[in-house]
């Protein structure tokens, strides 16, 4: 999704339609989390796999982390681009994409991203500035010192919540990475600009219980349920595909 040859290598997505396709379709954007140093949209594929089976398309992005040439502002230019570029899927590959039903869905840090950009002002889609100028209109700054108070300001979510969005809320009772008060906050924030909030706890559940069904079934079927009843998937052989998820030995339709 970038105009720029030389960083595609850390700036492109996995597209993955129903096997089913319909005239038009939710869209997932996955955004995968690892602290904005590690991971890739592998860690996202059961959940890009169930929502699939159920109707939903899922754009699963990957984006130059810090030890790819990421960093501020540079990590979050890349998701707003691979956001952006749905609309170059939908005119080149996809034209079943419903772009008035778009879902930005986020682990750990790739929750920050998808908070951060769910925070912007909505403005009229422009096909051709999307198609041309977007990836060229944010720039890396380069220059910038290590540590920046500011920055971290501006990276915050909470900063910049939107109002009237629709919000889904996860978490484990035993996930120790990310802080229960931090996400509670967040939520209760957004409820007060005026936001619709669902706040799910996953009891027993770990930071990363979430992505692989094998490893807590009782916290991966509560999460993808309520994430597809969330965007409105189609309700079909919900339970075929959590066995096949969950027989599955790790390669996945994806590519």
């Amino acid at each position: 999704y970038s105009a720029n040859p030389i960083s595609n290598k850390h700036r492109y997505g996995w597209l993955e339609l129903p096997h089913l396709t319909h005239s038009s379709m939710p869209v997932a954007v996955l955004i995968h989390g690892g602290a904005w140093e590690t991971g890739g949209p592998a860690s996202m594929k059961y959940i890009a796999e169930y929502l699939c089976d159920h109707g939903v398309a899922c754009w699963n992005i990957e984006y130059r982390a810090l030890d790819s040439g990421g960093g501020w502002p540079t990590t979050y230019a890349d998701v707003c681009d691979a956001i952006d570029h749905l609309i170059v899927l939908k005119l080149s590959a996809a034209p079943m994409l419903d772009l008035d039903r778009v879902y930005l869905v986020g682990h750990s840090a790739g929750g920050q991203l998808a908070a951060l950009a769910l925070g912007q002002s909505p403005s009229k889609l422009d096909a051709r500035g999307l198609l041309i100028d977007a990836p060229l209109s944010r720039l890396a700054h380069k220059s910038l010192p290590r540590d920046v108070p500011g920055n971290y300001a501006a990276a915050n979510p909470i900063r910049h919540l939107p109002s009237n969005k629709d919000m889904l809320l996860a978490q484990g009772t035993c996930d120790y990475v990310i802080p229960h008060g931090q996400v509670r906050r967040y939520g209760r924030t957004a409820t007060r600009r005026g936001n619709r909030v669902t706040y799910l706890t996953l009891k027993d559940a770990r930071h990363n219980d979430v992505l692989l069904p094998w490893r807590n079934p009782d916290t991966y079927d509560a999460v993808t349920e309520a994430l597809g009843e969330f965007i409105g998937a189609k309700k079909v052989s919900s339970k075929a595909a959590k066995r096949a998820s969950r027989n599955s030995s790790g390669s996945g339709r994806m590519g």
